[in-house]
């Protein structure tokens, strides 16, 4: 898929969603805090990025790095519109399926910009009350903080290998992902 305009196209040269840059990215990292009723606080930032009507509900579903990832509904929507469909896939693709849509769940956000994380995903995202959300393209990732933490630090020291490899594997670049599995 690529975006043109308001519609999407399939791209048979990936195989994959892919969007051109007039979505915003989502970028940054914040320090936040979950309320003592596990309600975190969508970022300006992050609200200002999203369309207002997409921004309504949110999807919510545990990412490839076991990090709770946040989509707007309607970009989860456009993702799994273009996903193949089968009579009878292979069991791959069905527990694809499961982890994508059978743990996922919808969010509505107030009109504060909060949105209330169930229980159950505060404890397998291993959240405390500190947390930081760090935008990552076309999602939100919720982090407990001092493990954000140290992950930047990892990040920082491997820097030039992580540059490197990022170079060696950019032609499967540009696919859209679902919980970190791509489409």
């Amino acid at each position: 898929m690529v975006e043109n305009g308001p519609s999407w196209e399939w791209s048979p040269k990936s195989g994959s969603i892919q969007r051109e840059s007039t979505v915003r990215p989502l970028f940054g990292n914040y320090e936040l805090t979950l309320d003592e009723k596990n309600r975190l606080l969508v970022p300006s930032d992050i609200r200002k990025a999203w369309n207002p009507e997409d921004a309504e509900s949110l999807v919510i579903v545990s990412g490839v790095n076991r990090k709770l990832w946040l989509y707007t509904e309607k970009f989860y929507e456009k993702m799994a519109e273009h996903m193949e469909s089968e009579l009878a896939p292979e069991e791959e693709k069905v527990l694809k399926d499961h982890m994508n849509f059978g743990r996922a769940l919808r969010l509505d956000m107030d009109k504060s910009g909060r949105v209330l994380i169930p229980e159950k995903l505060v404890k397998k995202g291993n959240l405390g009350r500190e947390v930081t959300v760090v935008g990552i393209r076309d999602h939100v990732e919720i982090w407990n903080r001092s493990e954000w933490n140290a992950h930047e630090e990892d990040l920082e020291t491997r820097r030039a290998e992580i540059a490197a490899r990022a170079r060696k594997s950019s032609k499967s670049a540009g696919s859209a992902t679902v919980g970190g599995s791509a489409q």
